[in-house]
């Protein structure tokens, strides 16, 4: 990672293309938090696309070993959670799946990284109407000006 902010810093693109291929493929959820202070670079699309994929190819049915995803998921700045889990698409009816179980799926996901974060002023909620149906992940000291109504699901 020090090549590549060296190369980047003084205008080495084809160096800074080379780095960034040699470190895409050693991205492995288990080498994830070796990447983590790419957060909030230029090159954090390396760990964003990487995590998306990975929620994207959860399986929609049946029991999943997830808890690499979710110990990566986890020391994950708030924001980027937040999008991560709230707007990385899941395949739904093309594939078979119904749009209540890549739901549920993305629900499952969000309960257990915010189980394991441990942090009492983290939820997550589902919501309904036309407007914002969906998952959303809350952190109640910055939604607490929200005048929405929303009903948290119980374990």
């Amino acid at each position: 990672m020090s090549v590549l902010a060296t190369a980047a810093a003084i205008g080495m693109p084809s160096v800074v293309q080379h780095t960034t291929q040699v470190l895409q493929s050693a991205l492995t959820l288990a080498t994830l938090p070796l990447y983590l202070p790419l957060i909030g670079t230029p090159f954090a699309p390396l760990v964003t696309d990487f995590l998306a994929d990975r929620i994207l190819h959860l399986p929609p049915i049946g029991p999943v070993d997830d808890e690499p995803l979710i110990a990566a998921l986890c020391p994950l700045p708030w924001d980027l959670l937040k999008t991560l889990v709230e707007d990385t698409p899941i395949p739904t009816l093309g594939n078979g799946i119904s749009s209540a179980s890549a739901q549920h799926v993305r629900f499952e996901l969000a309960r257990r990284v915010l189980a394991r974060r441990n942090r009492k002023d983290e939820s997550v909620v589902v919501t309904f109407g036309s407007n914002a149906a969906g998952l959303r992940l809350i952190h109640r000291q910055a939604d607490r000006r929200s005048k929405k109504k929303v009903w948290k699901v119980g374990e």
